[in-house]
């Protein structure tokens, strides 16, 4: 029976360990996305009859001045803004007979009434605090952690992979991808992933001289951590621990928050490589690079990078 509570309540059982952070974590990103319905609803003169967190019966609530309803209901799976004129939970286009139910002062305020470009802004709005909202956790992660980086390095390259067929060598260094300079094994990773079949022109550092080589990425189809099947761009090469030097930088928030908007400006075909979180296991494969997301360098650090990664939803920091 002790077993028994010790899996459901222990900090690594289903109920703390799982289902509470899940809730919290739903609670928070429901929260922000809901407030940017309403701010902007209210910018825009639109009314707000209830704000809530949560569905079914109310635990706890208050009227504000404006006579919005803010209430903690007792299913934590979600929540809602209801504007004046919502009929439903889906905010539908209400009918005429049911616009005649509302007042004069009703009809002034309600959502359907309003212009297009208030509507617009209004449901757009939600979506855009929660892209703001991932902005500011991975600038308070990153400038409260920082991340590990390594050099862009070639420690080994895999046989009649694209990066053979190259030319690329052992002990090249990348120096730009396509015209992008790279500073980071991260950023190849980046600049490759999502371009499979692209011919793309690498820029390497061998013996002090600048090489320029033009290569492919092929898809390549792995399982990840968590036993999802997704399928990479990749090139054949890998890098390690001691030619990669892994190194913690770190940044201040605003830093943080201009290079997350520039990375997302220049990798929109692929997964931003700050999201995900290694789990360092056994080597499997040696054909490892320019996945859509880089590797977290743990504490100790295998031999060479080329499997044991999963991705995470977008909460922790990653080079």
């Amino acid at each position: 029976m002790n077993e028994i509570l010790h899996a459901i309540f222990s900090t690594e059982g289903l109920f703390l360990g799982t289902l509470v952070p899940f809730l919290f974590v739903l609670t928070v990103v429901v929260f922000v996305h809901e407030m940017g319905h309403y701010l902007v609803g209210r910018w825009c003169g639109i009314g707000v009859k209830a704000f809530s967190i949560g569905f079914g019966p109310e635990l706890i609530g208050f009227n504000d001045r404006h006579g919005t309803r803010w209430k903690l209901c007792a299913i934590p799976l979600g929540g809602y803004v209801k504007f004046v004129g919502d009929m439903s939970a889906t905010s539908s286009q209400p009918t005429s007979e049911e616009l005649e139910t509302l007042t004069e002062e009703e009809r002034k305020v309600a959502f359907h009434t309003q212009a297009i470009w208030k509507r617009a802004a209004t449901v757009a709005a939600g979506p855009l605090f929660n892209f703001l909202l991932t902005i500011v956790v991975f600038s308070v992660l990153f400038a409260s952690y920082g991340r590990y980086v390594a050099e862009p390095m070639v420690a080994e390259v895999t046989a009649d992979s694209p990066a053979a067929n190259a030319g690329i060598l052992p002990g090249d260094r990348f120096v730009s991808v396509d015209g992008s300079k790279v500073e980071t094994f991260g950023d190849v990773q980046r600049l490759v992933s999502g371009r499979a079949g692209d011919t793309i022109t690498f820029v390497m550092l061998r013996n002090g001289k600048e090489v320029t080589v033009t290569a492919s990425p092929r898809l390549m189809e792995q399982e990840d951590a968590l036993g999802n099947k997704i399928k990479v761009a990749v090139i054949g090469v890998v890098n390690n621990k001691e030619l990669g030097q892994p190194r913690l930088i770190t940044y201040t928030p605003l830093g943080q928050s201009r290079r997350r908007l520039r990375k997302r400006a220049t990798s929109s075909s692929a997964p931003d490589s700050s999201c995900s979180v290694s789990l360092w296991g056994a080597r499997t494969s040696a054909s490892w690079v320019a996945r859509s997301r880089s590797p977290t360098w743990p504490a100790r650090l295998p031999n060479s990078v080329s499997s044991g990664w999963c991705s995470s939803s977008r909460c922790c920091p990653s080079g």
